[in-house]
């Protein structure tokens, strides 16, 4: 088989793989998707209040443990370059549509994902880093 590209998702990492990897793989790889899970209109409505609340705001105003900033933009799709694996002739990209930036006061950036319901304890070092 020759080299293919794979287009991935940080969604499907989040959650796909952790819920079914045969249905990850059917996705990258056949793609076959999964029916939609059902998803209330209160919580898209909680989201964009979410985002129009912390728009301009400053990041240590919503969690102190954040480095100083400011929420900058939001809801924008990015895409990787090709990732190339040594001796593997496919590649992939990931490509995803992200909550917020923050913009840090030393130049860095941040990007914030905002919940509307309980987080895992087991995700927050793999989401949060300094």
């Amino acid at each position: 088989m020759t080299g293919r590209v794979w287009k991935l998702s940080p969604s499907d990492f989040a959650f796909l793989w952790e819920e079914c990897k045969r249905c990850f793989y059917l996705k990258v790889v056949e793609g076959f998707q999964r029916p939609r899970s059902i998803m209330p209109k209160i919580f898209t409505i909680i989201d964009g209040q979410m985002k129009d609340c912390y728009s301009g705001k400053r990041s240590e105003t919503i969690a102190p443990e954040l480095p100083p900033g400011e929420v900058q933009f939001g809801e924008n799709w990015v895409e990787s370059k090709p990732i190339t694996v040594p001796n593997h002739e496919s590649t992939c990209f990931i490509r995803g549509k992200f909550d917020t930036v923050i913009g840090f006061d030393d130049g860095t950036y941040g990007v914030v994902d905002f919940k509307t319901s309980e987080r895992k304890a087991e995700h927050i070092p793999l989401r949060f880093r300094q």
